[in-house]
């Protein structure tokens, strides 16, 4: 990708942006008297002057609105012979070091052993009680001396019943898909620890932890408030609607910010910078209710945990460019007239990236170009396009109202048109739309476009101006974005007839 003297056309947008939204946030002048300066009509209705304050909350559905007292507990399915869903916490697809499950029976439905550490405080304050009675301290010792004869295994408080129990558990746990490692037949016996249990409110780094940078610790599911539990399908995967209703609400906003940071920003990132993305969208996802806490505080320790979560919003990637790939699959053929085998015409369009000029002088202005733009991000209000329009802004301050395409936008378009044509050849090319060739030739049309914002700023506005217009400007400025009460303001009620004549 070609290096750019100063700030990107993507970066000067998104400063642009950012200006326009302070701006809009400035209080309204105001005369001496504290009323409002007069306005254009035209000037009033954009600027709803007759709100006195804008809600910056943002509202929620009536479902999220009449919360429940008690937190969605999270499912624990082990098997069901009418259905093949089965739920699993993720210390049962991820072991650690201290997956040792305690033999007690008395220990919680979660398995954290809490019980049987608070027997165990109580054996130490019976011992100290009989030092004082060297005749009753005799009989314990007796009476242990007893049980040690009476137990064959390595633990004296491991018995024949708890060593059963572990059998009966194992061969459950091996009808369900738990990852659960195989047992060492070579071994005769196992020394079954007391567990450990780490703080998981205790920070023990020195340096600033990001959702993108966790420091990487190895927890079990159970170490954390039920708020912050994954739920895993059997294969291993994280489905949305499989999650408590808050992470689900989480996971949706994270998805549609990482579509507006590939249409705004890159489409094809590199492994890392797409994890660190990812996981920083995840933390800015989360909101002021009290089921996030523990979220955030897992996000910034546990690395494990942001990979899982961000695998939701990662899979959306290769979904949206595939499907630009497809919009344009439609156009290619027709467009530019070719019939498989055709290797001399795909050869001329692909020498010098031909095929995204209808003349020299006006660059990603091909049909097929065009209308992969229109089809894939302007065809409908859930459109990126459309869902995003206000931060289609100028980069040229003396121009504000002529607004631009981004080049991630234009640059994917043209990549997938690339593709379709190299498709016609009979030369063999991959057919995966998210593999490095496609990436590299991505990078090559951003370069493109950035070479002329380089050269000349207001011609690559003219540029990505003129494309915006070409798609969208036209549906733009009939699309009716009255409100209801300026609708009425227009609308001559008296007028109108009481009964048919």
């Amino acid at each position: 990708m070609a290096k750019t003297k100063g700030p990107t056309p993507s970066e000067k947008a998104a400063a642009m942006h950012a200006a326009n939204l302070q701006k809009a946030a400035a209080p309204s002048p105001v005369t001496s008297d504290g009323r409002p300066v007069r306005q254009a009509k035209s000037t009033a209705y954009k600027n709803q002057v007759w709100m006195a304050e804008k809600s910056t909350n943002r509202k929620r559905a009536a479902s999220n609105n009449a919360e429940s007292e008690h937190i969605k507990m999270p499912r624990i399915v082990t098997s069901d012979v009418k259905s093949n869903t089965k739920v699993v916490s993720a210390s049962q697809l991820f072991n650690s070091d201290n997956d040792i499950t305690a033999l007690s029976g008395e220990s919680d439905e979660h398995g954290t052993g809490d019980d049987s550490d608070d027997n165990l405080d109580a054996s130490d304050d019976d011992l100290k009680s009989l030092k004082a009675d060297k005749k009753k301290l005799k009989e314990v010792l007796d009476l242990e001396g007893t049980s040690d004869t009476d137990d064959d295994s390595d633990d004296p408080r491991t018995t024949h019943t708890a060593v059963s129990d572990r059998d009966d558990n194992m061969k459950a746990m091996a009808k369900t898909h738990y990852r659960t490692p195989a047992p060492d037949k070579s071994k005769k016996s196992i020394k079954h620890k007391k567990p450990t249990w780490r703080d998981s409110t205790e920070d023990t780094s020195d340096t600033l932890v990001t959702a993108s940078n966790p420091k990487v610790v190895r927890t079990r599911e159970e170490d954390w408030p039920l708020s912050s539990w994954i739920i895993y399908s059997t294969s291993g995967k994280v489905n949305l609607t499989d999650q408590q209703a808050h992470m689900q609400d989480m996971l949706r906003a994270s998805i549609t910010r990482i579509l507006e940071y590939l249409v705004f920003e890159n489409v094809y990132p590199d492994l890392e910078h797409r994890r660190k993305i990812t996981g920083d969208i995840l933390l800015m996802c989360t909101d002021d209710r009290p089921e996030f806490e523990a979220v955030r505080s897992r996000l910034m320790k546990d690395a494990k945990y942001v990979r899982a979560l961000a695998s939701v919003s990662e899979g959306r990637i290769s979904h949206f460019r595939n499907n630009v790939q497809k919009v344009a699959q439609v156009h290619v053929a027709s467009h530019y007239g070719l019939i498989k085998g055709a290797d001399t015409k795909v050869t001329d369009l692909l020498k010098k990236n031909m095929f995204i000029y209808p003349v020299n002088s006006k660059p990603f202005q091909a049909p097929a170009i065009l209308d992969t733009i229109a089809e894939a991000f302007f065809v409908d209000n859930a459109s990126v396009g459309v869902k995003f329009h206000e931060k289609l802004v100028s980069t040229v301050e003396d121009r504000p109202d002529e607004r631009e395409l981004p080049v991630a936008m234009v640059a994917l378009a043209g990549t997938a048109v690339r593709s379709v044509i190299m498709q016609y050849s009979s030369e063999k090319y991959d057919r995966d739309f998210n593999c490095e060739l496609y990436s590299g030739i991505y990078k090559t049309l951003v370069g493109i476009l950035n070479g002329i914002f380089d050269t000349s700023e207001r011609k690559y506005h003219v540029l990505m101006n003129s494309v915006y217009k070409t798609v969208y400007g036209s549906k733009a400025n009939v699309v009716c974005d009255l409100e209801t009460d300026e609708a009425l303001m227009f609308l001559n009620i008296d007028a109108m007839p009481e009964s048919e004549e």
